[in-house]
């Protein structure tokens, strides 16, 4: 019998089961181990993804970073680009004030030079007219600016001294004693110097007749020279229409002395010689507004001023003509006189916006039209502007605004212009 014949068949049933029990338990192990490789597998790749993914993050983050660095980058290179040209146009402007700089170091330096030989001391003060009459406009500057009394009042009588050694001077010109002259009657108030200097401009040159204009107007001053004067006056603007302070003497002082008669009388011949005489109608609108009221001749002459005024008129023209004639249509009081008169003084002020009188002309103007509120700015402007006089004056009307105000009356009581006339006698001293 064979081998296998010799087992039974429980013995080969048992090996078998014992066979497929290996099989089955390495089959198991065989899957199972294949089972963890693929569990391996699985980690080992979603770990690899999540490494790839968080890289992936990384590196997006970093190229975000990058590019708000570049655009960080480019914006500081923009602005290293525009503080390098500033740098580069400050430094060629250096350049250029270092050159202006030295070029004005060498005009300093020759100034100094000059200076240094043209200094004047008092010998050479003492030698020159010219620089006596410059010296003296000096003095009268100082004591302009001094602050103490007592240094204004020393700087005064130095300038009154030089003018007394031009005055003696031999050599002194006409022109020079003329000006020293002026100074002494405008700056220092002393006319009896100022005559005296006028006389030695006019015994020097005859022909200088605006020294013998304001010699006339001096002399007009003293009762026993007045009728001389005056027609002295009158012979100069008939011969030299051109000297405007021979005109000018004579119109101040016929309406200084009420003579409206006579200043008629001049301003119709000189209208008879030049009827585009703008000064002369002004002046003969006045004399007729004293001497007639508000007449149809008067408004006509006024209005003749304004328009000459326009056309070939000097400066100032326009602006006395207005202050003037204002006065008249505010004394006649309708609404048309006053928008009239608001328009004139309007016209004079761009040409003439510093004058103070003006902006009281129209503050009034406006106070008697019940424009409280646009008279009380002009006054107030008036009042910056103005001499301590002419302040005085704007601050008076501001006064009557408050006054009327708070009793209820503005409106109801204009102001009465009929106290200064608008100030027509100084007015007319202003041209």
């Amino acid at each position: 019998m064979s081998y296998f014949a010799a087992i039974d068949g429980n013995a080969l049933a048992v090996l078998l089961t014992a066979v497929g029990t290996v099989i089955v338990t390495l089959g198991t192990i065989a899957l199972w181990r294949l089972t963890q490789r693929s569990q391996h597998q699985r980690d080992i790749e979603q770990s690899i993804n999540a490494q790839i993914s968080n890289h992936l993050h990384q590196f997006l983050d970093l190229s975000e970073r990058s590019r708000g660095l570049a655009e960080r980058t480019e914006k500081i290179q923009r602005e290293a680009d525009g503080i390098q040209r500033a740098i580069n146009s400050d430094r060629e402007q250096i350049t250029n004030d270092r050159e202006k700089l030295s070029d004005l170091q060498s005009e300093l330096t020759e100034l100094r030079d000059r200076w240094g030989r043209l200094v004047p001391t008092m010998e050479s003060i003492e030698e020159s007219p010219e620089l006596l009459r410059m010296t003296a406009r000096q003095k009268l500057d100082a004591g302009r600016e001094a602050d103490a009394p007592e240094e204004r009042e020393s700087a005064l009588r130095e300038a009154a001294a030089f003018l007394r050694r031009l005055l003696q001077h031999p050599d002194a010109e006409s022109q020079d004693l003329e000006f020293g002259g002026d100074l002494a009657r405008d700056e220092l108030r002393m006319p009896a110097l100022a005559r005296q200097l006028y006389e030695r401009a006019v015994e020097d040159d005859a022909s200088n007749v605006s020294a013998k204009a304001e010699l006339a107007a001096l002399r007009v001053r003293r009762p026993s020279e007045r009728e001389e004067a005056l027609q002295e006056l009158v012979d100069l603007i008939e011969t030299h229409p051109e000297v405007k302070n021979a005109r000018f003497s004579l119109f101040n002082h016929f309406i200084d002395r009420d003579r409206y008669r006579d200043l008629t009388e001049i301003c119709k011949r000189l209208l008879a010689k030049d009827r585009t005489d703008a000064t002369a109608w002004r002046n003969l609108g006045i004399a007729m507004k004293h001497l007639h009221g508000d007449t149809p001749e008067a408004r006509e002459a006024f209005e003749k001023a304004v328009e000459l005024a326009g056309i070939n008129g000097e400066f100032g023209d326009l602006g006395n003509t207005a202050r003037a004639y204002s006065g008249l249509l505010r004394d006649a009081g309708s609404s048309d006189d006053l928008q009239r008169s608001c328009e004139l003084l309007e016209e004079a002020l761009r040409e003439s916006p510093l004058d103070s009188s003006l902006h009281t002309s129209i503050g009034r103007t406006l106070l008697k039209m019940g424009d409280a509120e646009q008279a009380s700015h002009y006054l107030e402007v008036a009042m910056r502007l103005g001499t301590p006089i002419e302040a005085q004056m704007a601050s008076q009307y501001l006064q009557e605004i408050k006054v009327l105000s708070e009793v209820g009356l503005l409106g109801e009581h204009p102001v009465d212009d009929s106290v200064d006339q608008d100030g027509l006698r100084a007015e007319t001293r202003r041209l």
